[in-house]
């Protein structure tokens, strides 16, 4: 009994000490797991988004600024995750950080983005997610969960974070076969 308590507590920790190497873990300050904070913004056209109305999908909140040399060089591969799985099943909410329209506009010119980009002036949504530093990435699942949280851009950041959308949206479609199964 104490072997094996031993052994999934040794278990644990690697686990917990291989996401803190890679920035990817459920977040704490969420407490990983938990229902995604629910917030109501605009895009940079005007446009009300409410994350409730995005309920069923796979999720992906990232908080991003023009500023941040790392948050442009992670945009090809977040767009790539947007067209990879649509939005029937996955939405991209670019959320900019504190920044007037003006400048996003300005510097989206050189990007093409599907996803919808919101915008955060006053950092609430920022505060509400307990980003810290940019880029940050927070996962939300099909139920409306915060599955995780990554900080920081590198190849192992974002590889890492695309198996987790790709399984997280399989699981959303895998369940949407047995309900539709199910009605039938």
């Amino acid at each position: 009994m104490i072997a094996r308590t031993l052994k999934r507590t040794t278990a644990a920790a690697l686990i917990v000490l291989a996401a803190s190497f890679l920035n990817i873990a459920p977040s704490k300050t969420l407490g990983g797991k938990s229902p995604a904070p629910r917030f109501t913004a605009q895009t940079l056209h005007g446009e009300k988004v409410e994350l409730r109305d995005l309920a069923g999908k796979v999720v992906l909140l990232n908080f991003w600024a023009t500023w941040c040399d790392p948050c442009a060089a992670e945009i090809p591969e977040l767009e790539a995750l947007q067209k990879k799985y649509g939005r029937d099943d996955f939405v991209l909410l670019a959320i900019n950080q504190q920044e007037d329209p003006v400048t996003v506009a300005s510097f989206l010119r050189e990007f093409r983005l599907s996803g919808k980009v919101l915008m955060d002036p006053t950092g609430k949504l920022a505060t509400i997610y307990g980003v810290e530093a940019m880029p940050t990435n927070v996962l939300i699942d099909h139920q409306g969960r915060v599955h995780l949280k990554s900080v920081g851009y590198s190849d192992e950041i974002l590889g890492s974070l695309g198996r987790e959308v790709e399984r997280l949206v399989a699981e959303k479609r895998q369940l949407d076969r047995v309900a539709t199964a199910q009605t039938r």
